[in-house]
């Protein structure tokens, strides 16, 4: 069973897609903002994390490098078409997405393994 971190200010978003996901098969745990998702990390541990790069707080570049840091192993899918330092991500769902959209970029996370050596981006 995979496990996903979904993390977005958006409360309808969180919503839904972790319906979604949980539907789909996944274990799922939502975070509103970085100190939730901070917390989430402590209490679990994770295969991919969603992460919504127009947070509220700005907070999601540094959500992203702190979960890379603690699951280096794990990847990262984003929502929308670019990653907050402005690179394209390989791993994107683009808005706007439906079920089978998000469904497919987890799975496709959930088996893609980091290229040896690679290090996240540091902010």
């Amino acid at each position: 069973m995979t496990s996903v971190l979904f993390v977005s200010h958006d409360p309808d978003l969180r919503a839904v897609a972790s319906r979604v996901l949980v539907h789909a098969g996944c274990r799922v745990r939502v975070a509103a903002h970085a100190g939730h998702a901070t917390l989430a990390c402590i209490a679990s541990t994770y295969d991919v994390l969603v992460v919504d790069p127009l947070m509220a707080d700005g907070s999601s570049a540094g959500v992203a490098d702190r979960f890379q840091r603690k699951y280096p192993q794990a990847n990262i899918v984003w929502i929308g078409d670019e990653r907050p330092d402005g690179s394209k991500g390989e791993l994107v769902v683009s808005r706007p997405f439906d079920a089978y959209e998000l469904i497919a970029a987890v799975s496709d996370a959930s088996h893609l393994r980091p290229a040896p050596g690679y290090e996240p981006v540091q902010h």
